[in-house]
């Protein structure tokens, strides 16, 4: 919700995921929903800000900037 790239991402994974699950045949749904239940519980920031702060610390581990 704070950033428009965010915004984007978020639309094109919604967007492309049921098509990657099509292969589930009959069970897209609910693999959909468990993807959407884990994305919310386990990156409750959003994907880009949580994938960002990720970066941020392995570079910081690594001793680059």
């Amino acid at each position: 919700m704070a950033s428009v790239f965010g915004s984007i991402v978020g639309a094109a994974i919604l967007t492309m995921l049921p098509q990657l699950l099509s292969t589930f045949e009959g069970w897209e749904t609910v693999v959909f929903g468990a993807i959407l239940m884990a994305t919310m519980i386990f990156l409750p920031k959003g994907i880009v800000p949580t994938l960002a702060a990720r970066f941020r610390k392995d570079s910081a581990k690594d001793g680059t900037k």
